[in-house]
């Protein structure tokens, strides 16, 4: 539920930066990507990985998992924006092919600027970038049997100072 919360938040802020104060969608993306970044570590530590370690050997590495999945999801933007031609031609296709009830909902330009070959990019990197910062900082950051999250919390302070 953390993971959804937060990439919604992100994608939020994605869309109104891009759609309605028109920020370059490469800024929007970090924009967003970094609002996500600071409630999603104590969220994700506190629910999501249920973590008793070190704060400080946790931020650290969710600040690395982070930055290395940013910058996967970030080589992808870039990836797209110098083949922007096909996502114009994916927007066109995901728009041509839904259902009008499902358009009628939305609104057909609000649907026509969420299905946008720069929100397409956007969702696609949001989805590359959920899915390797999940399984990354499950691995990594807040791994099971971590010897310093296995002690009691005073022993743990003491060694940790």
């Amino acid at each position: 539920m953390v993971g959804v919360v937060n990439t919604f938040i992100s994608f939020c802020i994605i869309y109104v930066l891009i759609e309605l104060l028109f920020v370059h969608d490469l800024l929007a993306n970090f924009l967003g990507y970094v609002s996500g970044f600071i409630s999603s570590f104590f969220l994700n530590r506190a629910w999501t990985f249920k973590s008793e370690g070190s704060v400080k050997k946790e931020g650290l590495g969710f600040v690395i998992v982070f930055s290395i999945c940013y910058c996967i999801q970030f080589l992808w933007q870039l990836l797209l924006h110098a083949n922007v031609e096909v996502m114009v031609n994916l927007s066109q296709y995901v728009f041509d092919t839904t259902p009008d009830f499902i358009k009628s909902i939305l609104r057909e330009d609000r649907f026509k600027r969420l299905t946008s070959a720069k929100m397409l990019m956007q969702i696609s990197g949001i989805f590359i970038f959920s899915t390797l910062n999940f399984s990354f900082n499950k691995i990594f950051t807040f791994k099971k049997g971590n010897t310093l999250n296995t002690l009691e919390p005073s022993t743990r302070q003491s060694i940790e100072g």
